[in-house]
């Protein structure tokens, strides 16, 4: 047995055995690390554009379409069925004005309703997967959830935006809106409102597409930018910027980062300097330098209704 062991085995240079079937080390040769495509200054740009296009994903414009469509419906079209306390329409059918009906949806509409711990809700909130033309040939189609709520509280209120889906509506009450590009957003958004001090705040959470200049998308990771009032509330001392991450993705999949130094749910401290609008844009983990944007009017949020 001892012949067999010394047998399989052969000496190295310094007398020891080893296995000469031991396969060696595959070492992966080392390429150049990626480059970036885009400055620092192209990415700003995009981060302007992608906040732009961000608040106006708002799902307030999803319901006067969807209350159009719905006017042209009877007592026998669509359906409507009741499941643990919710009504929807469920239903494929032509009402007697001439609107056709293809889908389902939940529509609720709140008017104070109390959520049990002290807070009211009042206004709009839609599920469904449904197309519905109309007597003049206009189709809406939905294929997700829209929220449009004000929330009330002791001292305090925010306007709560919900556009998750595909929406899209070729009528007179989508013009001038995203429903008319048919998009398919995927933003939530408040803006919190403190009426004594008149205290402001906003916090955006989601993706949007369809940007330019060699950029596909943007991602928002629950990005909040408070007002000096507000601010001073939560303890942060940085009203010019957010705290929290902003990833843009370009045409060939690649994703930048833009860091920034404001407030956020964890940590309301800024470091000293740091408070400018900017954040620091990297890719894969390289500096690009600052990439700024103007986020102070997002406290005065275009469409809220204080």
């Amino acid at each position: 047995m001892l012949f067999f062991l010394a047998a399989c085995t052969a000496p190295d240079d310094a007398g020891e055995a080893k296995d000469p079937y031991s396969p060696a080390p595959y070492i992966v040769p080392e390429e150049e690390p990626p480059q970036a495509d885009f400055s620092a200054e192209e990415v700003e740009l995009a981060l302007v554009e992608a906040i732009d296009r961000a608040t106006s994903l708002t799902g307030d414009k999803v319901f006067p379409a969807y209350q159009a469509v719905m006017s042209g419906a009877d007592t026998d079209c669509p359906n409507y069925y009741e499941q643990d306390g919710n009504v929807y329409w469920y239903d494929v059918c032509t009402s007697s004005a001439g609107t056709q009906y293809n889908g389902y949806s939940f529509y609720y509409y709140y008017e104070g309703w109390d959520d049990g711990y002290g807070q009211y809700y009042t206004g709009d909130a839609l599920f469904g997967v449904a197309q519905v033309w109309d007597a003049d040939g206009h189709l809406f189609e939905a294929g997700g959830t829209a929220y449009d709520l004000i929330v009330e509280g002791d001292g305090y209120m925010y306007w709560y935006s919900v556009a998750q889906g595909a929406f899209s509506y070729d009528g007179p009450e989508a013009e001038g809106t995203w429903l008319e590009d048919g998009l398919a957003p995927d933003m939530v958004q408040y803006v919190y409102y403190v009426p004594e001090g008149d205290a402001r705040g906003y916090v955006m959470s989601g993706s949007v597409s369809g940007l330019s200049g060699g950029f596909t998308s943007a991602v928002f990771d629950e990005n909040m930018i408070l007002d000096a009032t507000l601010a001073s509330y939560f303890g942060a001392d940085c009203s010019l910027e957010p705290g929290g991450i902003v990833s843009l993705r370009d045409d060939e999949g690649n994703w930048y980062d833009i860091v920034f130094d404001g407030p956020t749910n964890d940590d309301g401290s800024t470091p000293i300097g740091e408070c400018d609008g900017c954040g620091e844009a990297f890719f894969r983990g390289e500096s690009l330098g600052r990439a700024c944007a103007d986020f102070t009017g997002l406290n005065a949020w275009e469409g809220a209704p204080w």
